[in-house]
């Protein structure tokens, strides 16, 4: 999709020093995307853990994934 309004705001923003000018062409340039229901790919986390057998009870934080070791151990 080509939007000329999107384009010129974000490029304004871009070439900018004025970090008032900038944050107002963001806020503008977000407000058209966000009433145009577009979905925007803006994050793909992947995340691969590599552990030995003998580690138990690591876990994935359900937010976003982070391990955490609170409940690991060793099955020696």
């Amino acid at each position: 999709m080509k939007d000329p309004e999107l384009d010129a705001l974000l490029d304004e923003a871009a070439a900018s020093s004025d970090a008032d000018l900038r944050a107002d062409n963001y806020q503008q340039a977000q407000k058209i995307v966000l009433d145009g229901f577009y979905i925007l790919p803006l994050f793909d986390q992947q995340n691969h853990y590599l552990l030995r057998d003998d580690v138990k009870g690591l876990r994935a934080l359900p937010s976003v994934s982070t391990p955490t070791l609170y409940d690991a151990w060793l099955d020696r």
